[in-house]
């Protein structure tokens, strides 16, 4: 389904990834109002991709994410629920640059002697 519909394959992922992560919630969690695309106050300061409130009106946003965010991005999106007194849960996709592994190191062969990297 890459591209279906207008829609990138990480998209579709993400909408995907959305709906399990209610489902689950919905399950195991079934005293609680559990909403996707929540905003978290009313000045539509974040909104979550999906939003757990608890039975004691404690909130839990769920983030799926699989476009590209950078760190200081990250850190403010994460201030801003901490603020709100609200606990963040990152999940992050399957595909993209956060799955790929560091560069390999070159290694320098001594003789007669152990490489070292």
């Amino acid at each position: 389904m890459s591209d279906g519909g207008g829609h990138s394959r990480e998209s579709i992922f993400h909408s995907q990834g959305c709906a399990l992560v209610e489902e689950w919630l919905r399950r195991e969690f079934p005293n609680s109002h559990v909403q996707r695309e929540e905003y978290t106050n009313e000045l539509g300061e974040r909104r979550a991709d999906v939003l757990l409130t608890g039975p004691a009106g404690d909130r839990v946003a769920f983030e799926i994410q699989y476009s590209p965010i950078t760190p200081d991005a990250w850190r403010n999106r994460h201030e801003s629920y901490r603020r709100q007194h609200i606990a963040d849960v990152w999940l992050f996709g399957h595909t993209g640059k956060q799955l790929q592994a560091p560069p390999r190191r070159h290694c320098v062969r001594q003789s007669h002697a152990r490489s070292r990297c």
